[in-house]
């Protein structure tokens, strides 16, 4: 049985119809993943160092302070450091160091049970206290030199009075909370006070 040229052309282009549309069908699409990016800084440890330092009015003024506005504003850490360098020009009262992953929270506590002299002069009684200093820190970094820091740090100590003075021992509390971002490596003023002829600050120096 003979069959024309144009018939065996169709049959064959209807096979092949067939063929595709059942491959067609069978296909399943690609789906399409889209992955969260990694934070690059998810891995790393910040080193957090922060200082209570207290520093007479005087030693300030003679390293080239102008005037103490609220917040420290008007001193600088060079003022700072320069009267730390010289005997007798200010002191470290009180230090927390911590280290912090990226994006998390470290605290830490140090606390000693103080005896103390309080009431008049007449009636002076030993008592006791606990006093120390707490730090609790979070930071994130943001770049390779850009740090944000949220800091609570909290200090309590004694300031010793005279036996037979009209005070007794007094405890002196001091309270810091902020919010900031500052330069790695770089001593950063987070808070000050001051009384009548001493200045106290807390400074923090943050390292990657």
């Amino acid at each position: 049985m003979r069959f024309s040229k144009s018939l065996i052309i169709l049959i064959v282009g209807a096979l092949l119809a067939v063929c595709f549309a059942g491959y067609s069908a069978g296909r399943v699409a690609p789906v399409k993943v889209v992955s969260k990016l990694e934070d690059p800084h998810k891995d790393l440890v910040v080193m957090v160092e922060a200082s209570m330092v207290e520093i007479p009015l005087s030693e300030l003024y003679s390293a080239g302070m102008p005037v103490i506005s609220e917040g420290g504003k008007a001193v600088s850490v060079e003022h700072i450091l320069e009267c730390l360098k010289k005997p007798k020009s200010g002191v470290v009262k009180a230090g927390a160091k911590l280290a912090v992953s990226h994006g998390a929270v470290a605290e830490t506590v140090s606390v000693i049970h103080q005896a103390y002299y309080a009431g008049p002069p007449t009636d002076r009684q030993l008592q006791y206290q606990d006093v120390g200093t707490s730090a609790k820190v979070k930071v994130r970094i943001l770049s390779e030199d850009k740090i944000s820091v949220e800091i609570s740090f909290e200090h309590s100590g004694l300031d010793k009075g005279e036996l037979n003075g009209d005070t007794g021992d007094t405890i002196i509390e001091r309270n810091w909370t902020g919010s900031l971002t500052v330069d790695a490596g770089e001593p950063t003023i987070v808070g000050a006070t001051q009384d009548e002829n001493t200045g106290v600050f807390l400074i923090i120096t943050v390292n990657i």
